[in-house]
């Protein structure tokens, strides 16, 4: 049965071909797939009265243990790297290693707006220019 499931990855995911890594896993798969890093913003509220918030993109901000994804094809084929993923091996030679994996509902993913646009998918990996020297686990 084809279905879409929505991730949240946390752990070393960031700046170690966790994307293109999934990406991979995927299309191997017959699955379809995207993700993107997560990045936190800073709020500062300005004064109680005007309640502004400034939103603050520095490197300092920025979160890199996260990245948002989803699944979708065959729940079979699905599990298959949710359980590799929530099992916390080593995706990769490069250290991708989830150490913590929530699965939110599609109500919750279509609010949330770094999945609007996803940085990478199944169908534009080939696209990107990644470091030719990464062997997959998964």
């Amino acid at each position: 049965m084809s279905v879409q499931r929505f991730f949240i990855a946390f752990g070393r995911v960031q700046q170690v071909m966790f994307r293109q890594t999934l990406m991979r896993a995927a299309i191997r798969r017959g699955l379809e797939a995207a993700a993107s890093n997560s990045k936190i913003s800073v709020r500062i509220i300005i004064s109680s009265q005007q309640q502004r918030l400034l939103t603050c993109q520095s490197a300092s901000s920025l979160q890199r243990d996260k990245v948002v994804f989803y699944l979708k094809g065959d729940d079979s084929k699905i599990v298959e790297i949710v359980d590799f993923l929530r099992a916390g091996k080593e995706m990769n030679n490069w250290g991708a290693r989830v150490t913590r994996l929530d699965e939110i509902t599609a109500d919750e993913a279509a609010r949330d707006p770094e999945r609007a646009r996803y940085q990478v998918t199944t169908s534009n990996v080939d696209d990107r220019q990644w470091d030719p020297n990464v062997e997959f686990y998964i």
